[in-house]
């Protein structure tokens, strides 16, 4: 996670060659990998702080020219000009977000919460082990 971390900051303030919209991409792709692994990890309060940092970032956005036909959360909209929209890339994770939220709600009072976690890797047969590794790695290949 903290190398994850180091790649959005050396995206964000590199002056490399990549243009704005390539870095914008990159930082929405590590970003969304690392809400992966706090949610992976049962990090859960990680998860929930992360997620409201990148929501305060209105420049990670995907634009829409014709309006969704589906309801979004005012929290979700940076800007909305005729049929253009621009939606915060975050919006499609607001599902997993609640999700976190109660399973957090439940934790803090004081409700059996470990059938809710995400099981660790030294409790996993080999079989889980390879099926999650292979997960991963695709996950990985999408990112680059």
């Amino acid at each position: 996670m903290d190398f994850i971390n180091y790649c959005i900051c050396v995206i964000e303030y590199s002056n490399s060659n990549c243009s704005d919209e390539e870095k914008k991409l990159w930082s929405i792709k590590l970003s969304r990998f690392l809400l992966f692994l706090y949610d992976r990890q049962n990090l859960w309060s990680e998860y929930i702080l992360h997620f409201d940092e990148l929501l305060k970032r209105k420049d990670l956005f995907f634009e829409y020219y014709e309006p969704p036909s589906f309801f979004v959360p005012d929290v979700y909209i940076i800007e909305q000009k005729n049929a253009a929209v621009k939606l915060h890339f975050l919006y499609a994770a607001d599902e997993r977000y609640q999700i976190i939220k109660r399973k957090i709600e439940k934790k803090n009072t004081w409700k059996n919460v470990e059938h809710l976690k995400c099981h660790q890797q030294y409790s996993l047969s080999s079989k889980e082990l390879d099926r999650r590794y292979r997960k991963i790695i695709n996950k990985l290949k999408e990112i680059v």
